[in-house]
């Protein structure tokens, strides 16, 4: 089946050596709907059978199962140079390195030369080593020839077509190849850049940010063909990288974006709903191997779009909010929506300009990540100007206070005393609030780390031995669910009461470790009576009547004991590891048991290589 119409466009006339031609208008265009014509069918047709004019400034055939046949001629007139050259040579580029199958054919007379391009070739094959499809070819001096052109693509089809003398192509290749290397430079400086910052103040939100330009940069890359290359045998992750990148970086927008715009603790309940799109997107990129090219490219428009339209949502709202910082966020990401819905529309030829899509794509999210960088160093000058505020208000207080007891005479001494006193007491209060655990009243992790050091120093100069029981409440997260979080915070606080009331020595530390997780360490006592304690703490847990107003439930414990008499080395922390990993081997072997370290492994810790 082929489309019907008639053709009848002027010959393409180079006449000036710099000469870069957009063919669209020059060329005629034929469907091959079956996809079978070969260049004898299409050279037998009759002059005025099958192709038709284009009137298209670019051309954009949007998603089509079919082949396409494109014509035009062409003629040298290029002046002589000061070179006998009897032939000039010519270039013509398609600038859409995604199109599968790119057949070339240049026609003068008998005389007829083939070339073959496509990402279903191996980058290896190609003329040349560069992004965008090239077919170079040579015409002699005041000749002319007929070019066709045969186009089938799984993907969009646009064929941004443009003709070239060696010089303007030459010229042309260099301005590309500068304008990619300032993105990638972009890319890659705000990558460094915030890496280093991650690495310094280790926030989530730089780490986040770092992948997210990482990823964005690959699947702008690969929109512009520059990372072919690095695989260039692989035609499969060629045909899909563009899709992964794409879902890779909806997965990482939404995770930055619950970082830098704080919505865990602002907006919880839509702090919920992204993170559910992250794993939606997740799941989605397995399948991308399993469907065919035009459904990862919807999947891509609507996992993306919602995605995107969430997140900026949310930046709006926190705009309203009064949080500054989103500010930055909402226009970088309305900037990507904008350029993500340009290459919708033209995508489907609403608007006939979808060879700027790539650009308009790599462009509008260079410009977010710039402002996402500018948003991020706002939030650190932000924090780092409050810290400073209150030192300098500290400061100012602490002088006041100094020049008002400077002021006072002998007789406001005991007032002196008095107060100073009462800085001691609220510095001790503030102290033993900065190590208890809100919920439970016990000492918290800083304190059981900064306790743990101390203890195990102790203990390595005494030559003592010191033990570490690991406590994790059995199926936590199902009582939670079943009885609610309050009954779920009266354990919590019941299981801190029990463990005070088994450990009463000075030294003996007992603290929440994170979630339904306790440690004790006992300074001074074999693994032996380690042991002991351990099982006591495992058989009130067992007894205890856990009630809650008026439910009822039956809670029981796992341990982990450990015990070292300290070497030379510091081997505290994998003191605490291995208590760690005793305890999980005691909820691998059923749960309410004490598991405790084998005698044979020594009373001195070593790490395993």
């Amino acid at each position: 089946m082929l489309m019907a119409g008639v053709s009848a466009h002027a010959s393409v006339v180079l006449d000036n050596d710099s000469q870069s031609v957009n063919l669209s208008r020059y060329m005629s265009i034929l469907e091959d709907v079956s996809g079978e014509l070969t260049l004898p069918d299409i050279l037998a047709l009759n002059s005025n059978d099958g192709f038709t004019a284009i009137n298209d400034e670019h051309l954009q055939l949007g998603y089509s199962t079919s082949a396409f046949w494109l014509r035009f001629s062409v003629s040298n007139r290029l002046p002589a140079s000061d070179i006998s050259a009897l032939e000039d040579r010519f270039y013509l580029t398609l600038k859409y390195p995604l199109l599968d199958s790119v057949d070339f054919y240049r026609v003068a007379g008998d005389d007829i030369v083939q070339l073959k391009e496509g990402d279903m070739l191996p980058f290896h094959q190609r003329l040349f080593a560069v992004s965008d499809y090239v077919f170079p070819f040579s015409l002699a001096k005041h000749g002319s020839a007929t070019l066709f052109v045969r186009v089938a693509s799984s993907s969009s089809l646009p064929i941004p077509l443009r003709l070239q003398t060696e010089k303007a192509f030459v010229e042309n290749s260099s301005k590309e190849d500068m304008l990619n290397g300032i993105y990638v430079g972009i890319s890659v400086g705000l990558g460094v850049y915030n890496l280093i910052l991650f690495l310094i103040i280790r926030s989530r939100a730089h780490g986040f940010y770092v992948l997210m330009v990482f990823s964005i940069m690959m699947f702008n890359t690969g929109m512009a063909g520059l990372t072919y290359r690095f695989w260039p045998e692989s035609i499969q992750f060629q045909q899909m990288n563009i899709y992964l990148w794409s879902f890779t970086s909806a997965v990482l927008v939404p995770l930055f974006g619950m970082e830098f715009l704080k919505t865990k603790e602002s907006f919880p309940r839509f702090h919920s709903v992204l993170k559910l799109l992250v794993w939606l997107n997740l799941l989605v990129i397995p399948c991308l191997w399993w469907v065919s090219v035009a459904t990862a490219a919807k999947l891509t428009v609507v996992f993306t779009g919602v995605t995107a339209l969430s997140v900026i949502f949310v930046a709006i709202s926190r705009v309203f909010q009064g949080f500054t910082p989103a500010i930055y966020y909402t226009i970088g990401q309305g900037a990507v929506i904008g350029s993500v819905i340009f290459t919708a529309v033209t995508s489907q030829k609403v608007i006939p300009l979808y060879h700027l899509a790539p650009e308009v794509m790599k462009w509008c999210s260079a410009f977010e990540l710039m402002l996402f960088s500018i948003g991020l160093a706002g939030i650190v000058t932000t924090e780092r100007r409050l810290r400073e505020q209150a030192q300098r208000e500290s400061a100012k207080a602490q002088k006041a206070l100094l020049d008002s007891q400077i002021k006072r005479n002998e007789d406001l001494d005991v007032l002196v005393e008095q107060r100073t006193r009462e800085l001691e007491s609220l510095n001790l209060q503030l102290l033993r609030l900065s190590n208890q655990d809100e919920l439970t009243g016990m000492h918290n992790r800083r304190y059981l780390n900064e306790s743990l050091i101390k203890e195990y120093e102790q203990a390595r100069a005494n030559q003592k031995p010191i033990s570490i029981l690991m406590i994790d409440i059995d199926h936590f997260k199902l009582i939670n669910d079943h009885y609610g979080h309050q009954f779920g915070d009266f354990c919590l606080q019941a299981a801190g009461s029990i463990l005070h009331a088994n450990t009463h020595r000075p030294p003996d530390v007992c603290a929440r470790y994170g979630g339904e997780e306790f440690v004790v360490v006992l300074p001074d006592t074999s693994l032996k009576n380690a042991t002991i304690v351990a099982e006591k703490i495992r058989r009130n847990f067992e007894n205890y009547d856990f009630c809650f107003h008026e439910d009822h439930a039956q809670v029981s414990v796992s341990i982990g004991v450990c015990c070292e008499t300290p070497s030379p080395i510091d081997h505290h922390e994998l003191l605490l590891n291995r208590a760690d990993e005793l305890l999980y081997q005691a909820k691998s072997e059923g749960r309410n048991r004490v598991v405790v370290q084998p005698p044979e492994s020594g009373s001195q810790l070593v790490p395993v290589s």
